[in-house]
C-alpha cells in the first residue's frame, strides 16, 4: 500500500459517517411499525433516495482513498461521478476494494466464514452501483422540481402480443417509485418526457445500504491504522433463505409527452 497524503488522513480523521446509519435505522424502524402500505409511501421515497446519496457518498470516498487524491474526487460532478462508477467498479476493482479496503490485508485472518463474506459483499456491491447507474435520474427527480412519487405495492406481469392471451405474474413487490424523466432525442430534435417506474422490496434497500455503511467505516478505519492492523467488524448473513427472499427489481419506461423545440405546443404519444 502507498504512503496515503496527509491531507486525506486529516480529512478523514473528521468525517463521521454516523448520519448516514441513524437515517436508514429511522426509515427502517419506520417501515416495520407502519402497517399500512398507504403509511408508508413517503417512508420507502425517503429510504430509496437516501440510499442513492449514500452509494454517491460512499463512491466519493473509496475513489479518494484508493487513488490517494482527495480534491479531484470529492469535487466530482454528478455527471462525471456516473461515469466514473460505471466505468471503475468493474469485477478486478471490487475485488481489489474488498481484498484490501473493506476486509484489509492483515485484519481478514480474524474473519469467520470468509468466503461466503466475500461472496456476499462482492454481489451487494454490484448491485448497489448498477442500482444508481440504471436510476440515477431518480435522484435528479428527487431533489429537482420533486417530480417523483411513491405508489405502493407493485405486481409485474407479462403477455403475449396476441388476441385473448393470458397474463402471467413474474413477480410482486411491496414498493413502487415512480418519476418523470426528459430526454433529448438527436435525430427528432426533440424533448421525450416519460414516466419511470422502479418496484422493488425496500427491505432488499436497507440490506445494500448497511454493507455500503459496513464497508465504508471499515475502510476509514483501515485508512487511518497507518498499515497496523486494526479491528473492523463484518455483517454475517445468519438466515439465507430471509436474506435472499426480498432480491429482485423490475424497471419500465413508459413515454408519456414529446415536446417539440420549434412550437410551444406539445403532442400527446398513442401508448
Amino acid at each position: 500500500m502507498n504512503k496515503i497524503n496527509k491531507e486525506i488522513l486529516e480529512h478523514y480523521k473528521e468525517i463521521d459517517f454516523s448520519l448516514w446509519e441513524k437515517l436508514i435505522n429511522l426509515y427502517c424502524d419506520k417501515l416495520r411499525s407502519l402497517k399500512k402500505d398507504n403509511s408508508k409511501k413517503i417512508w420507502v421515497l425517503q429510504l430509496y433516495a437516501t440510499y442513492l446519496q449514500l452509494i454517491e457518498i460512499f463512491c466519493i470516498n473509496i475513489f479518494a482513498i484508493t487513488e490517494n487524491n482527495l480534491w479531484d474526487n470529492i469535487f466530482l460532478s454528478n455527471k462525471d461521478l456516473k461515469a466514473k462508477i460505471g466505468k471503475q467498479f468493474s469485477s478486478s476493482f471490487i475485488i481489489y476494494l474488498i481484498e484490501n479496503w473493506v476486509f484489509g490485508i492483515k485484519e481478514k485472518e480474524e474473519i469467520n466464514d470468509l468466503e461466503k463474506k466475500r461472496k456476499y459483499y462482492r454481489t451487494m456491491l454490484k448491485e448497489s452501483t448498477s442500482d444508481y447507474i440504471k436510476d440515477y435520474e431518480l435522484l435528479n427527480a428527487y431533489k429537482h422540481g420533486f417530480r417523483i412519487r411513491s405508489t405502493g405495492r407493485k405486481e409485474v406481469s407479462i403477455r403475449a402480443e396476441k388476441a385473448n392471451a393470458k397474463s402471467f405474474k413474474i413477480g410482486g413487490y411491496n414498493s413502487n417509485i415512480s418519476y418523470l424523466k426528459r430526454k433529448w432525442h438527436k435525430e427528432a430534435k426533440e424533448h421525450v418526457i416519460s414516466e419511470q417506474n422502479i418496484s422493488f422490496n425496500w427491505e432488499r434497500i436497507v440490506q445494500k445500504a448497511f454493507f455500503l455503511l459496513n464497508m465504508m467505516e471499515n475502510t476509514q478505519k483501515i485508512l487511518l491504522s497507518n498499515q497496523k492492523e486494526t479491528r473492523i467488524n463484518t455483517l454475517a448473513i445468519l438466515n439465507k433463505e430471509e436474506f435472499s427472499k426480498h432480491f429482485g427489481a423490475a424497471r419500465f419506461s413508459t413515454p408519456i409527452l414529446v415536446k417539440k423545440t420549434k412550437s410551444k405546443s406539445t403532442n400527446k404519444l398513442n401508448i
